[in-house]
């Protein structure tokens, strides 16, 4: 969206940052310019030095993280070379599942957006605390009161949440 957009949020809802996929997935039809100090870019795929320039930082999804991790891709170690060079600004969080299941685009993981349990987040105990930023979104499609159940107990797991 254009630079325009961008400052309509801010100003209207007080909105302070925002995340994009890579440039490579979803090439910008307008030039973003300084608006790049308030864009986190998120770990989509494999997550390189050059996919930051110019940005504030890093969205990890620390979902996107596990899956790779659990399915030992060379994106796992690529990402995290990274993550002590970079900010972390934002979080997104999704269930991770015990089963590998197959998605629309034919790729294949655990990550997902319906949590069946609130064990599918006990992944995330195994991340330390400096990968997580003020600002996490929950990617769940389950009802609001089963996200907002889903915030307590994150609090109660992770302590620092």
């Amino acid at each position: 969206m254009p630079v325009e957009k961008y400052q309509y949020l801010m100003s209207r809802f007080g909105t302070k940052k925002f995340n994009l996929h890579l440039k490579r997935e979803f090439p910008p039809l307008f030039e973003l310019g300084d608006m790049k100090q308030n864009i986190f870019i998120e770990n989509t795929k494999s997550l390189y030095e050059d996919d930051l320039e110019g940005f504030v930082g890093i969205c990890l999804d620390i979902s996107h993280l596990e899956n790779d991790r659990l399915l030992e891709c060379s994106s796992y170690q690529q990402i995290n070379s990274l993550l002590d060079k970079f900010t972390i600004g934002a979080n997104h969080l999704s269930a991770i599942t015990t089963t590998l299941r197959q998605y629309k685009d034919k790729s294949w993981g655990y990550e997902s957006h319906h949590m069946s349990s609130l064990n599918n987040f006990d992944y995330l105990k195994r991340y330390p605390s400096k990968l997580f930023s003020e600002y996490a979104a929950i990617e769940l499609n389950n009802p609001i009161s089963e996200q907002i159940e889903l915030i307590s107990y994150l609090k109660r797991i992770l302590k620092f949440f």
